[in-house]
């Protein structure tokens, strides 16, 4: 019987141990899993500024250029060496900046800097459709209903 509780004492310390570990290191670990790439640091930045952006344009508020820091989208190095070299990611960022300049070309008219602020966005989710698929969730939050 004591043989028996000591087994049930041991086995529910590990278990606790093992859950207190695991919750510890969903702590501690980065909810990014490309932190290190400077072209996954640069999306992250991308998005926090179009975000920014479509608060600005929900306000009716103008907002910054931030055209000098995107086109870093073509140069950046990205995680897997060669990414960005493909035709395929040079169109779709080509494309990107191209929707980019566009807002800037008439923000005062709302209507047409909505239109084109969505095509921005929605620039982003086909790239990520065919060259990174992880943060398309997070990207359909950007857009303007």
């Amino acid at each position: 019987m004591k043989k028996n509780n000591l087994f049930l004492a041991f086995s529910a310390f590990l278990f606790c141990g093992s859950l207190l570990w695991a919750c510890q290191s969903q702590k501690t670990a980065s909810r990014y899993p490309n932190e290190s790439s400077e072209l996954a640091l640069l999306m992250r930045q991308m998005w926090d500024d179009t975000d920014k952006m479509k608060q600005q344009i929900v306000a009716q508020k103008s907002f910054d250029d931030v055209r000098s820091s995107f086109v870093k989208i073509k140069t950046a190095t990205p995680t897997e060496a060669g990414k960005i070299a493909t035709p395929v990611y040079q169109a779709m960022s080509d494309m990107f900046l191209e929707r980019l300049d566009k807002m800037y070309q008439n923000p005062k008219n709302d209507e047409e800097l909505l239109k084109n602020y969505n095509a921005l966005v929605q620039s982003c989710l086909q790239c990520h459709q065919s060259q990174c698929p992880g943060p398309m969730v997070r990207i359909e939050k950007l857009f303007i209903k």
